[in-house]
């Protein structure tokens, strides 16, 4: 398959993840978090592959290695497989180390979607933690909504103070510059984060 297959794929593959981000904010969260996650939805339906297409790395990134033992992983209802289509993708996305954290990339990697898909959004991308990685406190202007589609973790977000487990499946949603951070882990996670623009 070819690099722009592999991002319109990505694109299929990106509308299918916002239908789990829905179905969970829909369930209990207040109006603010659904009203983004339907404005996350919205935004993706419309979402074609770059062009050109962004080229891979020419080598992996250390913590890519945590990506393969997630094929195993529990399906993530309503969209049971995917964890393991996003798995086979991931060869072919332009993986990056944090500036925030492990520039090496040895075990905190990030995706920007940006950089494969065209999409009427503030940003979205792809974050992986391997085990014992955290992600720092940080904050920024636009709001954000985030979907966990593997692993467990210590957050905090939503404008608190404290830190608060998170479970695959859950939405996390940050209003404008709340400050937001993941403690260390056990396993490894995935997760996927929209940008909202001020208005949402």
């Amino acid at each position: 398959m070819g690099q722009k297959e592999s991002m319109e794929e990505l694109a299929a593959w990106y509308r299918r993840a916002i239908i789990p981000l829905v179905a969970e904010a829909e369930r209990g969260h207040g109006a603010q978090v659904q009203r983004r996650s339907w404005a996350a939805a919205a935004a993706s339906a419309y979402a074609v592959a770059a062009d050109p297409p962004p080229e891979p790395l020419a080598r992996p990134l250390g913590a890519q290695r945590h990506l393969e033992p997630l094929l195993d992983s529990t399906p993530l209802e309503p969209s049971p497989n995917l964890i393991s289509d996003f798995v086979a993708l991931a060869p072919s996305l332009p993986w990056a180390a944090s500036t925030r954290t492990d520039p090496d990339g040895d075990d905190v990697a990030l995706v920007d979607l940006f950089e494969c898909l065209d999409m009427d959004l503030a940003g979205a991308g792809m974050m992986l933690l391997g085990p014992g990685a955290a992600y720092p406190e940080h904050q920024h202007r636009p709001a954000e909504i985030y979907l966990v589609l593997h692993g467990s973790r210590r957050w905090r977000f939503g404008g608190s103070d404290r830190y608060v487990k998170v479970d695959q499946g859950q939405v996390l949603s940050n209003s404008s510059m709340d400050v937001h951070g993941i403690e260390p882990g056990n396993d490894t996670m995935l997760a996927m984060w929209v940008l909202m623009d001020d208005r949402y």
